[in-house]
């Protein structure tokens, strides 16, 4: 799937390196995917995190949790507990906002 310019904005702020590698594990790894954790409509660059193949595949498996990933992005100032709730709201309505 071609990757939006809110993705490539996300890979680009994120340098390139899987968020979960460097947060959670500790190591660099380089990010080719930017994971949509609100559900694609909601391309926006903070709704956004990136992470490599591997990790990516594991979030829609449900191996790392979705939490995981929501919460390396409130450790790092990219979200809000208000930003979370405006766009959980917006996924379980598929709505753009």
């Amino acid at each position: 799937m071609r990757r939006t310019r809110a993705t490539l904005e996300a890979l680009e702020r994120d340098m390139w390196l899987c968020q979960y590698h460097m947060h959670e594990l500790g190591v660099a790894n380089g990010a080719s995917d930017g994971h949509h954790m609100f559900g694609r409509h909601n391309d926006h660059p903070e709704a956004i995190i990136a992470l490599c193949h591997d990790c990516h595949m594991k979030v829609h498996s449900g191996e790392i949790s979705k939490h995981i990933v929501i919460d390396i992005q409130v450790r790092k100032g990219i979200l809000t507990d208000d930003e979370i709730t405006r766009l959980e709201a917006t996924k379980s309505r598929g709505t753009k906002k």
